[in-house]
């Protein structure tokens, strides 16, 4: 018998709010500041660039999926944040 037979779905709730965000930075000093995350993957260390920016702006923000790319003498993140959301009572 196949598992997702057995699957049961809850109700769903909407408690996180999701956001895109498109952030673009410098090639040379995105390199640099990676070398501090070790020999990891670009999406690895791209997930981590994002967490460490989030940080210091304050918003506390969970960093889902970063895609990232060059163009020209830049980098480009596109990522997926999760904000929690308080339900109104």
């Amino acid at each position: 018998m196949d598992v997702f037979n057995w699957v049961e779905e809850l109700t769903p709730m909407e408690n996180v709010r999701v956001v895109h965000r498109q952030l673009r930075v410098p090639k040379e000093e995105y390199y640099q500041h990676i070398n501090c995350y070790g020999d990891s993957s670009f999406e690895e260390t791209a997930q981590l660039f994002v967490r460490d920016y989030l940080d210091t702006k304050e918003e506390g923000g969970i960093v889902g999926m970063v895609r990232g790319w060059e163009e020209g003498d830049w980098v480009l993140l596109d990522a997926t944040l999760r904000y929690p959301v308080v339900p109104a009572e």
